[in-house]
């Protein structure tokens, strides 16, 4: 799962960085170190930037471990992040294993002068939101230490002033949106950076943020392209009881990418829906679904759809005129009709995918990949075209019936032969999935209706009854993954 997770950190932070183009990075001349105070300039001359381009942006990938507390133990976690000197920015996304299995994903950010700090269990509840002046300036100093430790030409680049202190440490201070942080940096005899100490961070205790001493010690250095990168960190909060370590570090040799690619904003990476871990979110879901489908299956079965929408007759119902199992779920996009069947016509496994949770359905080696583009080649359903939830051998459907930007109906086939059940389905296993568009609000919006209709038998309850909360879960984020994508490209109405 971390692999998967891991590209989603990294999708996440595309993201975030799409369209943001840093200033070309002109090479840091000897004479710019000029006047600063000695140790300084031994830093700088260690770190190797003389001579060689500044780094105007990087983008680095961290393993280590953290805790939240005191004697609490570590946990594994997994580090994407940006930083950026014109304009001054960072974003960090993190994803912890408390305990090494409830996972957390977390995003601290520094954008347009401002903090914030956020942190969602199973990436779903949140249970940290942090923001204000506090944020504003720790994250601030926090852009300061990965300057310092990742990138120093970026001081160069960046409304930095440096004071003398004595021949092994100097002062560091920076400016931006009218804040000024500043940090101490003692050096070993090389130049090489040991520690880097603030006063301008505030630790969340019992009793709210105070502001307490923070430190970021490192040890062992590398040369990577004549760039010098620490190869271990930790990050310690000086507290009055005694100093607590809440996180080590570890830094690979390509660990942190100099001056990356601009990410046009056009071609940014779109992680639609409501947590992006879809994995751990899809999993959580189905869990809790599992337990309580006594008594969530009336609502669940009919999910978003009005009482009227339940009764009435969709194209299709005559396929399996006598259901055990039925569902009928619906939603309103604020797209009209045409805008919303583009995303429906193109559904199925090595097609347009099922907007659903990915990850998990990978996790079975389903191979689904759900666009987030109109797919050209995936335009036309015509009757008997195959629609597959999976690789061959996965459950699949045959196309029944197609009316374009109205309707669209599939019929359940043979996993192993691909052919479509004999319909009508009378005492024999078979299903439909039926779906109807319609315009309301004048046709700038679409109810969009999916209903499922089930026969199976009767010593197959049980099975289907395991079943079909699990396929709520699954449907009703392909629900609003075509609402998301058809709202995101609708104009404004």
């Amino acid at each position: 799962m971390s692999s998967i997770v891991g590209r989603d950190l990294r999708d996440r932070l595309e993201h975030d960085m799409a369209g943001l183009v840093p200033p070309p990075a002109r090479p840091v001349a000897d004479a710019e170190l000029a006047g600063l105070p000695e140790a300084a300039q031994r830093y700088l001359r260690f770190a190797g930037v003389v001579e060689r381009p500044a780094v105007m942006s990087f983008r680095a990938h961290l393993r280590g471990r953290f805790r939240m507390r005191p004697g609490q133990r570590f946990s594994p976690a997994e580090i994407w992040q940006y930083n950026s000197v014109d304009p001054i920015a960072r974003v960090f996304w993190m994803r912890i294993d408390l305990a090494g299995v409830l996972p957390m994903v977390g995003r601290d950010s520094y954008l347009q002068g401002r903090g914030r700090m956020l942190g969602r269990l199973l990436d779903t509840v949140t249970v940290a939101d942090g923001r204000g002046d506090e944020f504003d300036i720790g994250e601030l100093t926090t852009w300061l230490n990965d300057a310092v430790m990742l990138a120093p030409s970026m001081l160069l680049r960046a409304p930095v002033a440096f004071r003398e202190v004595d021949a092994d440490s100097f002062d560091v201070t920076l400016t931006d949106a009218g804040r000024t942080v500043g940090a101490r940096v003692r050096i070993d005899e090389r130049g090489a950076p040991v520690t880097f100490t603030s006063d301008d961070r505030y630790a969340d205790l019992p009793g709210g943020l105070v502001r307490v001493p923070w430190s970021t010690p490192v040890s062992g250095w590398r040369r990577v392209d004549g760039r010098a990168l620490p190869t271990t960190g930790s990050a310690v909060w000086h507290l009055p009881a005694g100093d607590f370590t809440y996180a080590e570090l570890d830094l690979a040799p390509d660990s942190v990418e100099a001056n990356p690619p601009a990410v046009p904003a056009a071609s940014s990476p779109h992680r639609a829906g409501p947590g992006r871990f879809d994995s751990v979110q899809g999993v959580a879901a189905i869990v809790l679904t599992l337990a309580g489908s006594p008594l969530l299956r009336g609502h669940y079965n009919r999910w978003g759809a009005t009482a009227a929408e339940c009764r009435a007759e969709m194209p299709g119902d005559d396929l399996v005129p006598e259901p055990r199992l039925q569902s009928t779920r619906a939603l309103t996009i604020a797209a009209p009709p045409r805008d919303v069947w583009p995303w429906l016509v193109q559904i199925g496994q090595g097609r347009g995918g099922l907007y659903s949770y990915d990850g998990l359905e990978n996790l079975l080696r389903l191979d689904i990949h759900s666009a987030d583009e109109i797919l050209a080649d995936h335009q036309r359903l015509q009757p008997g075209d195959l629609v597959r939830l999976g690789r061959p051998g996965s459950p699949c459907f045959r196309v029944a019936s197609v009316d374009p930007g109205a309707s669209l109906v599939l019929v359940s086939a043979d996993p192993a032969t691909e052919d479509a059940v004999p319909t009508p389905v009378v005492d024999a296993t078979g299903a439909t999935w039926q779906w109807q568009l319609r315009g309301v609000r004048g046709g700038t919006a679409t109810r969009l209706v999916s209903r499922q209709r089930n026969a199976h038998p009767s010593g197959q309850r049980w099975l289907w009854r395991l079943v079909e909360p699990i396929g709520f879960v699954m449907e009703r984020r392909m629900l609003l993954g075509i609402k998301e994508r058809a709202e995101r490209d609708a104009p404004p109405a």
